[in-house]
């Protein structure tokens, strides 16, 4: 496996926290140094049956962070269902990387402004293609069976990283738009890409409009990908969604 840095970066990984009765699935934080910042980062885990695990990346929306709930249920519902890891890491301006504490539309907004200047854009894949390097060297991890998983600003960034990470075999992608403001660059980092996509649509989004969104799924340029549009806003996540998300990896990375 070709590394994009020259040595993985060191994770620093603080005491496992149970999150189930069982002890089944454990939560540990973690941070990682990154072109003189500290990433902060979380791994959930379940019990490791065999010498190597399949190694999900996942990607909250503009308005959480990482151990947000709707993060926190999507990481722990993946490692039930497939057995894998699965690690997520603060957005540039959000968790414990905001400037000062706020609510979910606060962190939207800092976001969208961020993203339309480019403040964070080069940084952040960079911290993530760091994380990659090092989460794959990990002992039980196969790094022959890596997905990416992040739709909206999970896909803002995953696109570029996806693009850069040859690594990620699959991805779970949706929900953004290039005609949404400072995205017309992903056109082109999209058709460098060639993993397994499923890209997500919401019908009714009041965020992304239809035929920008067609348009990024147009320009995949993998030609093993698929578009399911589901009724609703853009937050209404329903389980048959998420049931996608994990029947694509299962078929995508053989996860039986």
């Amino acid at each position: 496996m070709t590394r994009s840095f020259p040595t993985a970066p060191t994770i620093d990984f603080n005491a496992a926290r149970a999150l189930t009765d069982s002890g089944s699935i454990s939560e540990l934080e973690f941070t990682m140094p990154c072109n003189e910042t500290v990433v902060p980062g979380v791994l959930w885990k379940g019990r490791i049956n065999s010498d190597r695990v399949p190694l999900i990346l996942l990607q909250h929306g503009g308005s959480g962070h990482k151990q947000d709930e709707a993060n926190r249920d999507l990481g722990t519902r993946l490692v039930s269902a497939l057995g894998c890891l699965v690690a997520a890491l603060d957005g540039p301006v959000h968790g414990s990387r905001a400037a000062a504490p706020s609510d979910a539309a606060a962190t939207q907004a800092a976001f969208r402004e961020s993203w339309t200047k480019g403040t964070h854009t080069e940084s952040f894949v960079d911290e993530w293609t760091a994380a990659i390097d090092a989460l794959v060297a990990l002992p039980y991890v196969d790094a022959e069976r890596v997905g990416w998983c992040g739709v909206s600003m999970g896909t803002a960034f995953g696109v570029p990283i996806c693009a850069k990470c040859p690594v990620i075999r699959s991805a779970v992608l949706g929900k953004w738009s290039i005609n949404q403001r400072g995205s017309q660059h992903l056109v082109a980092m999209a058709q460098e890409i060639r993993s397994s996509v499923l890209f997500v649509q919401h019908w009714d989004d009041e965020f992304f409009d239809r035929s920008g969104t067609h348009e990024l799924f147009d320009a995949l340029g993998t030609s093993d990908k698929r578009m399911y549009a589901y009724p609703g806003g853009h937050h209404h996540r329903t389980e048959e969604e998420l049931n996608a998300y994990i029947h694509h990896f299962q078929r995508s990375l053989l996860i039986f």
